[in-house]
Order: C-alpha cells, then structure tokens, then sequence
C-alpha cells in the first residue's frame, strides 16, 4: 500500500468519513453513504477521481464502476463485493491496485 493510499485510509477511519479520495492536487471526503459521493464527483465536473488514490468503507460492483470511469489509481475497501472485485479484475489494462479487509 502505497503511503498516500495508509494517509487516506487514516483519514477515513479517524474521522469516520465513508470515502476518502486523494488526487493530484484536492482531497475530497464525505460521509454520505452509497455512490451518492462518486456520482456527485462525476457529475460536477470535478477530476479529483482522475489518477487517484480511493480509500472507503464499503465498494460495490456499482461504486467500482464508477471508480473505473473517474479512473482511480489505487483503492483500499474495508468491505469489498466480489462483484466488485471481478469489476477491477476484468480491467487489469488499467493497473488498479485493490487492497481490502473483507470480501462480501
């Protein structure tokens, strides 16, 4: 795990954030639940997804294919479906780094 994806998994555990996203130059965080915090990235325009590193509680197979579309760099999950993991096994072109805690 890279330093900066530890940096943003300490943010997401000590300030009980559901997300933490660290791109080049912002870090985002939310504590809304769901895709809500992707979808509001994705809709507005903001490319702070764009190459970087996503800690967050729970990923789905919808918030990995979000990911994948902001094009995420590195993602930690506490919880992480299989669905979702097959979502970052099937687009291996793009050199995801996936670390979880537990699979659903």
């Amino acid at each position: 795990m890279t330093d900066i994806l530890e940096s943003a998994k300490e943010q997401l555990h000590n300030n009980n954030f559901s997300i933490v996203i660290v791109g080049e130059n912002d870090v985002y965080t939310s504590t809304k639940h769901g895709v809500a915090p992707l979808l509001e990235i994705l809709d507005g325009g903001n490319d702070v997804i764009k190459n970087s590193f996503v800690a967050g509680k729970v990923v789905g197979k919808a918030a990995a294919l979000l990911m994948v579309k902001g094009g995420v760099k590195e993602v930690y999950a506490d919880i992480i479906s299989s669905h979702a993991l097959d979502v970052f096994e099937n687009i291996r072109l793009r050199h995801i780094t996936v670390i979880w805690l537990s699979i659903l």
